[in-house]
């Protein structure tokens, strides 16, 4: 019976001590209530505008600057995750640096009110929301201002300042000027190189050193040929006019030209036999040496029937002698001969003349042609400089253009937008809010100053005469919840 009635006593209780301070709960829920209908009328309106860029892939995550690759090939970038590429965006957009910017682009009059700009850039940052979406390559910009033409300039100053600071960071400034200069100078270097090298050629008379040594070498071989010619007729006509010359000399200066006495068969035949050994000795001289064994003895031959043959004719006859004439015409080819040879010789001479001028000129050619191949080495060198300065200037130039036109891999999705309904305060759910805090604060608070009072009243003897008229003035309330209970 105690348990069951305990709930429903509790329940009594609570209503007694709404009842008793019901004019505090309501007092308490009108004070919540209405403050916060005040507070909702009453705060300033802040307006929200938002932009939204989009990151992609660009030529800056393609290469580095022109700058990295001078004088070598086109370097590519290690690319970087589109994450950390995503939150460096991110945080150059909430740099102080482009808030800065932002201040100075719009006034700080304009943002706050007053001439305060270090108050303005911190009112920036605090009002200043940027966020990326997860596994997106767009950043949300948005800024709350007190109107709605304030946000949307803040955020469109705010997206202007990023994309010159975007085109500024990615890329390398006085590049243009730099390469430029450069690209002048070596265009200078290159013209003298030119000029030196052309009076050089001009010089030395190599047009064309290649085929000026093919057409030399050629003349070298042509010359040796010639002279090996030569020297092999100056041999043939050497020995000639030496054989010429030994014969002349072992030939008779005269010979018989009439006899007078008795003529002798023996002496007749031993002479035409000493005339045998005289063409047998002719035949072998153009066949053999003067040393041959051969040659040895038919010379012994001949000196021994000569001997005899004179002892004969001088007792048998008188001889009337004229020149030999076998030594004659000897002596007459040795005259064509001779001549001959001197002209070898001086043909010969002529040819090692040449032939020591030629290689003379080669030699100078060798020379002249490694002076014009250092010469056009250094041209080619400047050239390849040139050229490479040149490349780099293009693209110097192109940057410069990009960087004008704002061209690059961020590009504006959502401009800075124009809402002229107010985002703060919420009126209705300010009102729900402060609604259901009113509501429960005014049942609460009667609830909490009873408890309150009981727990400060000063303790009572109880005496059964006082609870049962206690329970005597619950009984009708009680009654009246079992009522309620039963219908």
């Amino acid at each position: 019976m105690d348990n069951t009635r305990q709930p429903s006593l509790q329940l009594i209780e609570a209503y007694r001590a709404l009842h008793r301070h019901r004019k505090k709960g309501f007092l308490f829920f009108c004070i919540v209530f209405g403050g916060a209908l005040l507070f909702t009328l009453l705060a300033p309106r802040q307006y929200k505008s938002e932009g939204k860029l989009f990151v992609r892939l660009g030529r800056e995550n393609a290469t580095l600057d022109p700058t990295a690759t001078l004088g070598q090939k086109p370097i590519v970038a290690v690319p970087q995750s589109r994450e950390s590429e995503i939150n460096s965006e991110v945080e150059i957009l909430r740099s102080r640096a482009l808030i800065e910017k932002v201040v100075d682009a719009l006034g700080s009059e304009k943002i706050i009110g007053k001439d305060d700009r270090e108050k303005a850039i911190r009112r920036l940052s605090k009002r200043l929301e940027v966020e990326s979406a997860k596994k997106s390559s767009v950043i949300s910009v948005s800024f709350r201002g007190p109107t709605p033409e304030l946000s949307r300039d803040v955020v469109a100053a705010l997206i202007d300042a990023y994309l010159d600071e975007h085109g500024r960071l990615n890329r390398t400034r006085g590049m243009h000027e730099f390469f430029a200069a450069q690209t002048r100078r070596l265009r200078e270097k290159l013209s003298r190189g030119e000029e030196r090298l052309r009076d050089l050629k001009d010089e030395t008379g190599l047009a064309s050193p290649a085929a000026q040594r093919k057409q030399m070498v050629a003349r070298v071989g042509r010359i040796e040929d010639d002279l090996l010619k030569t020297e092999e007729m100056l041999a043939v006509e050497e020995a000639n006019v030496d054989n010429l010359r030994r014969k002349a000399s072992s030939l008779p200066a005269t010979q018989v030209k009439e006899t007078e006495g008795h003529d002798d068969d023996g002496t007749n035949r031993m002479r035409e036999r000493f005339y045998a050994l005289q063409l047998e000795q002719k035949r072998a001289q153009s066949q053999y040496t003067d040393e041959h064994p051969k040659m040895r003895q038919l010379h012994e031959q001949i000196a021994a029937a000569k001997k005899i043959l004179e002892q004969e004719e001088k007792t048998l006859r008188q001889v009337t002698r004229e020149p030999g004439r076998l030594r004659q015409e000897a002596e007459l080819a040795l005259l064509v001969a001779e001549p001959k040879l001197a002209a070898l010789r001086s043909q010969s001479a002529l040819l090692k003349g040449q032939l020591a001028a030629v290689r003379l000129q080669l030699n100078r050619l060798n020379a002249d042609e490694l002076r014009v191949a250092a010469a056009q080495r250094e041209v080619d060198l400047i050239e390849e400089d040139y050229r490479k300065y040149s490349t780099n200037l293009e693209q110097a130039r192109i940057d410069r253009q990009l960087e004008a036109q704002r061209m690059s891999n961020v590009g504006v999705v959502q401009p800075a937008s124009f809402e002229p309904r107010p985002v703060s305060p919420r009126v209705l759910l300010n009102c729900l809010l402060g609604f259901f805090a009113a509501a429960l604060g005014g049942l609460g608070l009667p609830l909490a100053i009873d408890h309150y009072e009981r727990m400060m009243r000063p303790p009572q003897i109880a005496t059964v005469g006082g609870e049962r008229g206690e329970e005597r003035r619950r009984e009708p309330i009680l009654a009246a919840f079992a009522r309620v209970g039963s219908r």
